[in-house]
């Protein structure tokens, strides 16, 4: 909601014109993805560099400075040291986002993009890793889209008749890289959809940015970032209902005798059934056999001691509604059924059966393999 009332309020003041004033790019020629093969691995090169130089800066400088001047001071340096890098070289500071303009329409030599690739990667390193407030995202599509235009430039000067956008590298290089650097491939895929108002760039983008997945995957920008969304707290949900779903009935249930209730059983004989059995939830067969409801020992409590009611109740009075689970399904359809009935056992039905009840399913028979379950794909906490 937040996003799209911000989007209207903008559009309605700016209008909805791209932040670039870019040509319309597409791609025609397949012979031009073997380029942005090319593109994918020296993104994935500048994007190792760009990693690498900031965790240096931020780990073998910054922080060795913090414990001896103090955060004020290690940062007070680092904004020394960026505004001189600044005055020396203003292609650095801000987002950068006319400089990629000027890249897009070809009025950036190549040296000067190889000279904002390395500038703005230790400009970055300096401002964050000493501490002060900054961002990744821009800076990062600033280095991606210099290294993009690196190969389009010189795959449209080596060869013309194959290469005829090199603009369309910058683009490309933006998306790939940011999604190597921080394994993020859907979001700037659909930034540079945008900004090209069209899909005619989607075969390399997906291409070039699936390859900087590979090439960059022992690395990423974000150092707290988890290798999966099953190692985050905000998908726990998820990694239950994905452990169980991988965990049948059938490796966890008992097969045995089940003692089985006949509706029409008054409370005097009940009272001797539940006394010879360990069972606590007794499924009830209707007068035709059918399997018609669940009697829980819970139920019956309260009328144990009522003598004068032993010939008057019978077990359908007292039971609740069936539930019921096959060997074939999954422990997370069993949770859902112990849920929904807060039942402590389930009656495990045959296959194809709707009234043949092979054995009893208790509810910790699913925490506890759920438990072992997670244990096995956690060794390491062991």
């Amino acid at each position: 909601m937040s996003s799209v009332v911000a989007y209207s309020i903008f559009t309605f003041f700016y209008g909805s014109e791209p932040i670039f004033g870019i040509p319309r790019f597409m791609f025609n020629d397949p012979r031009e993805l073997i380029f942005y093969i090319i593109l994918a691995f020296v993104c994935a090169g500048s994007g190792w560099l760009y990693v690498k130089t900031f965790y240096t800066i931020k780990y073998k400088i910054f922080f060795p400075l913090k414990d001896k001047v103090g955060l004020m001071w290690a940062t007070g340096l680092g904004g020394l040291s960026m505004g001189l890098l600044g005055w020396a070289y203003p292609q650095v500071l801000s987002g950068g986002y006319g400089w990629l303009e000027l890249a897009i329409l070809g009025q950036m030599p190549l040296m000067a993009m190889c000279g904002i690739i390395i500038g703005k990667t230790v400009a970055t390193s300096l401002t964050i890793g000493s501490g002060m407030s900054g961002g990744m995202f821009a800076p990062a599509l600033f280095v991606g889209g210099m290294s993009g235009g690196l190969v389009g430039k010189i795959g449209n000067q080596l060869f013309p008749s194959i290469v005829t956008q090199p603009g369309a590298y910058i683009l490309v290089g933006m998306a790939a890289f940011f999604a190597g650097v921080a394994n993020a491939p859907i979001g700037p895929l659909i930034m540079v959809t945008e900004l090209t108002q069209g899909y005619g760039l989607l075969a390399p983008l997906m291409l070039a940015s699936a390859l900087c997945i590979v090439l960059g995957r022992k690395y990423s920008l974000y150092e707290h970032q988890v290798e999966n969304k099953f190692d985050s707290p905000a998908h726990l949900e998820d990694t239950t209902i994905n452990v169980l779903e991988q965990l049948k009935v059938n490796d966890f249930f008992r097969p045995e005798r089940v003692t089985i209730l006949d509706e029409r059983i008054t409370l005097k004989a009940l009272t001797d059934i539940i006394a010879n059995t360990n069972q606590l939830y007794f499924p009830v067969r209707d007068s035709e056999g059918n399997f018609s409801g669940i009697l829980s020992i819970h139920s019956v409590r309260n009328w144990m001691f009522e003598e004068n009611l032993f010939d008057l109740v019978v077990v359908r009075d007292l039971a609740t509604k069936p539930a019921y689970v096959r060997p074939d399904y999954d422990l997370y359809q069993a949770l859902l059924r112990f849920v929904d009935t807060d039942y402590g056992q389930i009656p495990v039905l045959k296959e194809d059966s709707s009234d043949e009840i092979i054995g009893l399913i208790n509810r910790e028979d699913v925490f506890n393999a759920y438990a072992k379950a997670i244990k096995e794909l956690r060794p390491e906490e062991d």
